[in-house]
């Protein structure tokens, strides 16, 4: 199991994926739209979403910082 922390400042990004992964938020709040979805959710700190490997996702963050921590799964 790896892990990634990184913030994400006010701005949209756009991520493929190899593997699995687990998209926990520690800070702040962002939206995130999986491949394949039509409508946005909204994830505050402490709330997690999982991505498909060989997927997509989009992330956006409305105003201020966010962090997260991405666990990639087996």
């Amino acid at each position: 199991v790896y892990w990634l922390r990184e913030p994400f400042r006010k701005y949209e990004y756009h991520f493929t994926t190899d593997a699995p992964e687990q998209m926990d938020l520690i800070a702040g709040q962002a939206r995130a739209k999986l491949a394949g979805e039509k409508d946005w959710k909204t994830y505050d700190a402490g709330q997690s979403f999982k991505v498909a490997g060989k997927s997509s996702f989009d992330i956006a963050v409305d105003s201020g910082l966010a962090e997260y921590l991405c666990t990639f799964l087996p």
